[in-house]
């Protein structure tokens, strides 16, 4: 593994982005710089400093990104409170929770959707997948990897209530 060239496998834990550079560095016998994993990509990049290449994508095989919705109010294709695009592309299995079950929830019909792309452009229109959850309700669905990115959206379908709504995602490498 010390040159781009060769093929052999090194087991590398993740802890923090500078214990997997030594890591990397210390297997492989030069250098190499992480870029620091960000909450959308669920990944860390190692590059090489002088080439800037990119020598190893590391994907984090138990993120768990979190999602709230707080006051939707009776709208469609809501964004969550912090929107985030869900890198899956190296995913075996997407397991997503929707959980109702906030004292602030009063809504009664609420759709999460999950909306897909296979080139971060063009966003589905018609929902990828879907789930409905009435008040107190704790779903979760599996979806079929093989989409690139993936983000969620809610629709509250009750007149005059709140809907309250938290997913997780969770995204198996």
């Amino acid at each position: 593994m010390g040159r781009l060239g060769e093929h052999r496998i090194v087991e590398v834990k993740q802890s923090t982005p500078a214990d997997l550079k030594a890591q990397v560095s210390a297997a492989s016998g030069s250098e190499f710089e992480v870029v620091q994993p960000t909450a959308s990509d669920l990944k860390v990049e190692i590059t090489q400093p002088s080439t800037k290449e990119t020598f190893l994508t590391a994907y984090d095989p138990q993120a768990i990104v979190t999602l709230t919705w707080t006051n939707t109010g009776v709208n469609t294709d809501v964004a969550p409170d912090d929107d985030t695009n869900i890198d899956v592309s190296q995913a075996k299995s997407i397991a997503i929770q929707a959980d109702t079950t906030h004292a602030s929830n009063t809504s009664t019909s609420i759709d999460v959707n999950v909306e897909s792309t296979l080139d971060d452009e063009t966003w589905d229109t018609i929902p990828y997948a879907e789930m409905n959850l009435g008040d107190a309700e704790i779903k979760t669905m599996l979806l079929e990897p093989g989409v690139k990115t993936i983000r969620l959206r809610v629709d509250n379908n009750a007149d005059g209530t709140t809907g309250y709504v938290t997913a997780k995602v969770y995204v198996r490498r």
